[in-house]
């Protein structure tokens, strides 16, 4: 979901997967009724943009693959599969991370929708104790497993540029580390460039004006910072989701997962820039 010039976009996923765009007032009470921006599910039918693009273990022979649980492809190409998760906008164009196609999709003021970039796979050296802990059989220890890289935001930063935080498939934790991602893609061409790795579940994140980026780590309790010149915990905090710039501090969720016991906890809190610590 973002906010922009009075309106609110918010993508459906049941059995369509939709993007529909909602006005409201200066109190943000709904104006009217909620018009659809774009149908993702019938642009991925359509298109796959990702469909080229092989995930899995690409250099592992078949006798090896047969070998793989069940629950673990071994080698795919990318599947017809729509899920918008975020959004953002600039102008009169409107940007959808789709964390099921594995791509940014822009949508002009009359609804036709481009593929800006399908986000790189994200490799991933399987280890011997990776390899034990998910019953994989020996012949894929030191080989790569390529995974889909499922974008979770999308956020106009400087000079009309887009960052985007990827939390790949597949186990996060202690199993196979912390692979999340970031990545800054020029909406003109597609070009992308990776900013910063290494998250532990990149759910959000948020770009100040000046490109500096915070992003949240759903399974890292903690929002880090990255500048062009460093990288650093901004604050460290229960489970938080979602994160947006201000100018004068960030908006975040926090307590995002709901709880074994008792009841949910989820909050909204702000975090002032000069007393964040």
């Amino acid at each position: 979901m973002s906010y922009d010039r009075s309106s609110v976009t918010f993508a459906q996923v049941g059995r369509d997967k939709e993007v529909w765009r909602l006005a409201v007032d200066r109190d943000g009470r709904a104006d009217g009724r909620p018009r659809l921006v774009a149908d993702t599910g019938r642009y991925e039918k359509r298109h796959n943009p990702d469909g080229r693009v092989v995930y899995g273990f690409r250099d592992v022979p078949r006798s090896c693959l047969d070998r793989l649980p069940k629950d673990v492809p071994g080698r795919y190409h990318g599947k017809v599969d729509s899920n918008p998760y975020a959004t953002a906008r600039s102008g009169s164009t409107t940007y959808i991370a789709d964390a099921g196609g594995n791509d940014i999709l822009a949508v002009n003021r009359d609804g036709r929708i481009r593929t800006v970039a399908v986000l790189p796979a994200q490799p991933t050296v399987v280890t011997r104790e990776a390899a034990r802990e998910l019953k994989l059989p020996r012949c894929v220890i030191g080989e790569t497993y390529w995974f889909e890289p499922v974008p979770t935001d999308v956020e106009v930063g400087p000079h009309g540029q887009l960052y985007v935080s990827t939390l790949p498939g597949g186990p996060e934790g202690d199993t196979l580390g912390a692979r999340g991602a970031v990545y800054r893609v020029d909406s003109r061409d597609g070009d992308t460039d990776r900013v910063a790795r290494g998250f532990a579940g990149a759910s959000n994140l948020a770009v100040s004006p000046r490109g500096t980026v915070f992003v949240t780590e759903l399974f890292g309790d903690r929002i880090t910072v990255v500048s062009h010149r460093d990288r650093s915990t901004f604050v460290r905090v229960n489970e938080p989701a979602a994160v947006e710039w201000t100018s004068r501090g960030l908006l975040a969720t926090i307590n995002a997962l709901t709880p074994d016991r008792g009841p949910a906890d989820g909050k909204v809190v702000f975090y002032p820039f000069h007393s964040h610590r």
